[in-house]
């Protein structure tokens, strides 16, 4: 359910925009709490209490989230009002990272601790798999159609085209690349939690040499007013 009290940010996983009722929204999903909702000018605006989540992103209506040890499933679709499962899929604990493609649609998840991206359909319904033995995946994004993956403890990007993968690179973050998002110039923001950066590489998997730095930067990807959001443990920065 949504609270009109403003919850601390304890620990955020992600962030994502989504439009919720034809009013567009910035998401703050904080780890132990659930996914917070901020207007466009980053006003807050209500929580949906769904504690214990690794990631969340809406589509469609929904809400979609990847789950702790704890519950029944490991990725769960809610209501945008409500906390019960829709539907499921998967094992608690075992996925990280949701993107949410609309071309198909569907929903692509990083499964982390069962080395491999599965696409579901909005139902949760499996479509396909692409195995990655020992890579452990954790985040994800879409891209000129082709899924890139951050791979947590290797920092490597691996790319993954009509259901095989393609390429893989290194990158120069040293462990622990959380998350991967890319705007519309082909510029990806990779999170490395381990060395506190967002490194910004271009459309060909290139270091521009340019970053930013942000204590246990977990997740960076631009707002609904295209400024690039940067969050990790407590934090939420908005750089102009």
């Amino acid at each position: 359910m949504f609270n009109k009290s403003h919850f601390q940010i304890q620990s955020c996983t992600n962030l994502d925009t989504a439009t919720i009722n034809n009013i567009q929204y910035n998401l703050v999903v904080d780890r132990y709490v659930g996914v917070h909702l901020y207007d466009s000018n980053w006003m807050y605006q209500s929580t949906c209490n769904m504690p214990n989540i690794y990631y969340g992103i809406v589509a469609n209506g929904f809400f979609y989230f990847s789950t702790v040890t704890g519950y029944s499933n490991g990725i769960v679709k809610t209501s945008m009002n409500s906390s019960t499962a829709i539907k499921s899929y998967g094992d608690a604990g075992k996925y990280r990272g949701l993107y949410y493609d609309s071309i198909g649609p569907k929903i692509i998840a990083a499964g982390f601790d069962v080395s491999k991206v599965d696409i579901l359909d909005l139902d949760l319904n499996l479509i396909s798999s692409v195995s990655m033995p020992g890579q452990c995946p954790h985040g994800v994004t879409v891209y000129n159609t082709k899924i890139y993956v951050a791979r947590f403890y290797a920092a490597i990007v691996t790319i993954i085209s009509n259901g095989t993968i393609e390429n893989t690179y290194s990158t120069i973050c040293s462990s622990h690349l959380a998350g991967i998002s890319v705007d519309s110039f082909g510029y990806f923001a990779l999170s490395c939690n381990g060395d506190s950066q967002v490194y910004i590489y271009n459309s060909n998997m290139q270091y521009t040499n340019k970053s930013i730095t942000f204590g246990g930067a977990f997740d960076a990807r631009f707002d609904s007013n295209n400024k690039l959001a940067i969050c990790g443990g407590t934090n939420v920065a908005i750089y102009n």
